[in-house]
């Protein structure tokens, strides 16, 4: 039952943010995300409605509903902004740049990713970071930067192994692994995705699974194993399609189209390609960008707007002391 009974708030809203957070169910994510926003909203607890905006943003994410994700993400840098609480900001426009990857812009993805690492500065929240290093990684990766990938991905690594977080750990390993499937390091990076794979099953954290058997169809396409690839490759579609993950569905039926076009079975191509173009532009379509771009430039007028605001204020108080 998604309804939480219990007498005291305070117990209850960290109660539903822990049940956000870990829920790997996405819509199920989203439902108890929409009841910490309205607990929270009545306690008037700020930090909280940051977090559930946060959390409802990422799982919005997840589904690939980027255009309602941005909303509840600039909700949630807003309200971390307004009571500068720097750890939930930068989370806030790392997830920003999460939306700006899954459209293929990896420049601003970069300079988001820079500026939530920016916000850490002088904070000592290094999982936070970690977390950002690695996403930050990741994109150096898309864009062959190899080296600035590997050192992210280490420096996410070290955190992790100092914590014993086995979440983070796979992420660190399945990662690394991707990197070395890149340079031509195929069995280091089959071991390390496998070993990923496995972690993350336990945990039963699906979307990087997904991603991690697509890295390793491409080892074995690469290597003309096209007998073990198509499996890998159907298994990342079946984890995809259970919890509607587009990104990875969209991903999965991609190599599956290509595996089956170089093993001569046209119409099974043909199936998954048209399933990979309308998964695609689900994700990607040019109203998609137009929204985001609305959004973000009517938070950026209202956030000067408000500085303004403080500077004006600011500078009455000045004179009322001076004089």
């Amino acid at each position: 039952a998604l309804s939480i009974h219990l007498s005291n708030d305070s117990i209850r809203i960290v109660v539903l943010k822990d049940l956000a957070f870990y829920s790997n169910d996405p819509k199920q994510g989203i439902k108890y995300a929409d009841q910490l926003i309205k607990l929270a909203r009545k306690n008037k607890n700020i930090e909280y409605i940051a977090r559930g905006y946060l959390q409802k943003g990422y799982k919005l994410l997840h589904l690939g509903d980027n255009v309602k994700a941005s909303t509840c993400l600039l909700e949630s840098i807003s309200y971390s902004k307004s009571i500068e609480h720097v750890e939930l900001l930068a989370t806030g426009l790392s997830a920003i740049a999460d939306i700006y990857s899954s459209l293929g812009d990896h420049s601003n993805a970069i300079s988001y990713y820079r500026q939530s690492i920016d916000a850490l500065e002088n904070s000592k929240d290094d999982g936070t970071r970690a977390g950002i290093s690695l996403n930050l990684g990741d994109e150096y990766f898309k864009i062959n930067q190899q080296d600035s990938a590997m050192f992210y991905f280490e420096i996410a690594g070290e955190v992790y192994k100092r914590y014993h977080y086995d979440r983070g750990i796979a992420y660190y390993i399945g990662n690394t692994g991707k990197v070395y499937a890149s340079l031509g390091q195929n069995e280091l990076a089959k071991e390390r995705l496998d070993q990923a794979v496995s972690i993350l099953l336990d945990l039963g954290d699906l979307q990087p699974i997904c991603n991690y058997l697509i890295e390793t169809t491409d080892i074995y396409q690469k290597n003309n194993r096209l007998d073990i690839a198509i499996n890998y490759a159907i298994n990342s579609l079946q984890f995809a399609k259970e919890y509607q993950l587009k990104q990875q569905i969209s991903d999965a039926n991609e190599k599956l189209s290509q595996i089956y076009q170089a093993l001569g079975q046209h119409e099974n191509s043909l199936l998954h390609y048209k399933d990979f173009i309308a998964y695609r532009n689900s994700i990607i379509n040019v109203e998609t960008v137009r929204e985001m771009a609305n959004q973000q430039t009517e938070f950026e007028v209202n956030l000067r707007e408000s500085e303004i605001s403080n500077l004006e204020k600011d500078k009455q108080l000045q004179q009322t002391y001076i004089f």
